[in-house]
């Protein structure tokens, strides 16, 4: 299925490790003028300071596998703790405005297929597993989901085809 966007449609996919910086850079991103947030659903819970809306659209299973099966959803899956996150078909923007979303790796391979009309960028942000486990610690994450995220990651990262 092709998404519709506006030929124009300017896309800037952010992926990486869990940890890697994307919701920072995207935030910085945001933030200036002619950038807008291409926000995923997931089914997870809200971190501290998470916006609903904004970060993510937070959902419960069933709102989210209504999504997927009225094909709401341009791309999801089951992430590495059990939450589904999702990436809704695009918002309509302005001509002059730039998506910006955060994707798996998949995804990132993915979406620029899906979106043919659109001018898409990919930024991978890469940084040791050191850093990765510690911001994910920091963020509150415990111990056994830091230990998921980044078998998730590197296993992502092997199948993209991307070194250590």
């Amino acid at each position: 299925m092709n998404a519709v966007a506006s030929p124009t449609q300017r896309v800037l996919l952010i992926t990486g490790a869990p940890g890697a910086g994307k919701t920072t850079l995207m935030r910085q991103l945001v933030a200036l003028p002619g950038f807008r947030r291409w926000a995923s659903w997931t089914t997870r819970a809200p971190r501290p300071g998470e916006i609903d809306g904004f970060d993510y659209v937070f959902v419960d299973d069933e709102a989210f596998v209504s999504a997927v099966e009225r094909g709401g959803m341009l791309e999801h899956l089951v992430g590495p703790t059990g939450a589904r996150y999702g990436l809704p078909q695009p918002p309509e923007t302005r001509s002059d405005e730039c998506l910006v979303a955060i994707v798996d790796e998949a995804a990132a391979e993915r979406l620029p297929g899906l979106l043919p009309a659109c001018e898409v960028v990919v930024r991978r942000l890469i940084a040791p597993k050191d850093i990765l486990a510690d911001r994910m610690r920091g963020r509150g994450d415990t111990e056994d989901a830091i230990a998921a995220r980044l078998a998730w990651a590197q296993r992502d990262l092997a199948q993209s085809g991307v070194s250590k």
